[in-house]
């Protein structure tokens, strides 16, 4: 096929030293994904077998790209190539930069920002969210933002993005997202997924809902506001680690002084844009039942540890936390979720552990939730915390709760009802550690696709988000 390309000068190219020129990385992103398109377009056709009818005019370009320690310089050459290829090729639709700021619809160039980023591995363990932190971080230090790196481990990066503008005594306005997704699971898929596969209103991938789709709308909104001098006052707060209890949100937490004052904070986690005023928390519990070994045979000679571990069971199946039901988040839950021990069949076994999940509200803290575990199986086993995320709830009296319920409202056509997330977020660790602004969880991705086999999230939904992103921001500006 490369016999058949032939170049043609294009009017518009420059000549000279000229001909090179500075570009944004969004326009490498726009011809790869061309060439991406034309390329599986090619191949349907030669797999077809059918014969050259058509000629393909495909705008593509040549890059270089220089790089100095974490600075990245590209430089794209365009021309265009008129390619006769097999097959009749369907036209791809021309690239068009929308400039009406307004307008919900997304761009190419915004579509290709959430393919990349579904295009990162960001599986966890082992994470590695760097090159997808500085992917972002590239993106907004372009539209004005001051980009601060945090690692908790080697190549486990978070990203703050802060506006230049001076901040008001209230403090800035925070967006927040996770970078990491969870593994893929044993199910095969039938989309790839880090190809970011638009399929009419949806596209696949791992992430799509949770939450690469809302990590996009972010962008999207802090490009927006760089473009309409509006940065005044926000932060964009990019995590690594979240899906393993919290664990880039609790680093940031404890160096809070980088996002200097927060009055408000949006988790722009999957809600199917339906704004939700917290979310309970989690404590993992580990309890562990010790006993003595002996042959089966002579089972009275020893102390069966796994008949401890079940009388364990039965007792927290029961449990009941003394606590009032929390008007927005309910009340306490309680699941023994892993049950392990002996050795052999034919052994009294002399260890067993169980593992516990408990989602608790307002009220009852960590060490309430110890002290009367441990009470409750006596010396039956001994009880480990594990994992602890707090929970969050804003009241929906909040007059800037109510101000997000509007903009929803006028967005989406739907009157939001308070409500709350099931699962936790990052707000865990940052509420608390912030003086607890009131919070939201508000984010595009389809919260029943989280963890899913060929996860998807609607277009539709991100435009919506970056629309009532971009109306938040600018509401806090005026207000502030």
């Amino acid at each position: 096929p490369l016999s058949l390309v032939r170049e043609i000068e294009s009017e518009e190219k420059p000549k000279g030293p000229e001909a090179v020129k500075a570009a944004e990385p969004l326009d490498l992103l726009r011809t790869i994904h061309t060439i991406r398109s034309f390329e599986e377009h090619l191949a349907k056709a030669f797999k077809d077998g059918e014969i050259p009818t058509d000629e393909y005019l495909v705008p593509i370009g040549k890059a270089r790209v220089v790089r100095q320690g974490d600075a990245v310089t590209l430089y794209l050459f365009f021309v265009t190539y008129l390619i006769a290829c097999k097959g009749r090729i369907p036209p791809r639709k021309k690239w068009k930069r929308n400039k009406r700021r307004n307008s919900m619809a997304l761009t190419q160039d915004q579509l290709l920002i959430l393919q990349e980023l579904l295009s990162f591995d960001t599986i966890n363990p082992p994470g590695n969210e760097d090159e997808c932190a500085s992917f972002i971080g590239d993106i907004l230090e372009d539209h004005g933002f001051i980009i601060q790196r945090l690692e908790f481990a080697p190549k486990r990066t978070s990203l703050v993005a802060l506006s230049k503008g001076h901040q008001s005594d209230k403090g800035a306005i925070c967006f927040c997202g996770h970078m990491d997704t969870v593994p893929l699971g044993n199910a095969p898929w039938e989309h790839d997924p880090f190809g970011g596969k638009i399929v009419d209103d949806k596209i696949y991938g791992r992430g799509a809902s949770d939450m690469k789709s809302g990590l996009a709308a972010m962008i999207m909104t802090g490009a927006r506001l760089g473009e309409m001098d509006l940065r005044k006052d926000v932060v964009m707060l990019f995590t690594a680690g979240e899906e393993t209890f919290c664990e880039g949100a609790r680093y940031i937490a404890e160096h809070s002084e980088v996002l200097g004052k927060i009055g408000a904070l949006v988790v722009c986690e999957p809600t199917s844009n339906r704004p939700m005023l917290g979310h309970r928390g989690a404590i993992h519990l580990k309890v562990r039942a010790k006993g003595v070994a002996a042959h089966a045979s002579m089972p009275e000679l020893g102390d069966n540890a796994i008949y401890k571990a079940a009388e364990v069971v039965l007792k927290l199946r029961d449990m009941d936390f003394h606590v009032t039901r929390h008007p927005l988040l309910g009340s306490p839950t309680i699941n023994v979720g892993t049950i392990s021990g002996g050795k052999n069949i034919n052994s009294v076994p002399d260890y067993a552990s169980v593992g516990v999940d408990i989602r608790t509200v307002p009220g009852l803290t960590a060490e309430d939730v110890l002290d009367q575990v441990r009470r409750l199986i006596g010396d039956r086993g001994e009880v480990e915390i594990l994992n602890y995320a707090a929970p969050v709830s804003t009241d929906a009296e909040h007059e800037w709760i109510k101000e997000v319920f509007d903009i929803v409202e006028g967005v989406t056509g739907e009157k939001p009802k308070p409500a709350a997330a099931p699962y936790f977020t990052d707000a865990s660790d940052l509420t608390p550690a912030l003086g607890s602004p009131p919070t939201l969880i508000l984010g595009p991705g389809q919260p029943e696709m989280a963890h899913k086999t060929d996860e998807y999230c609607y277009i539709s939904k991100v435009e919506e988000a970056v629309e009532i992103y971009t109306k938040i921001a600018m509401k806090w500006a005026e207000a502030h």
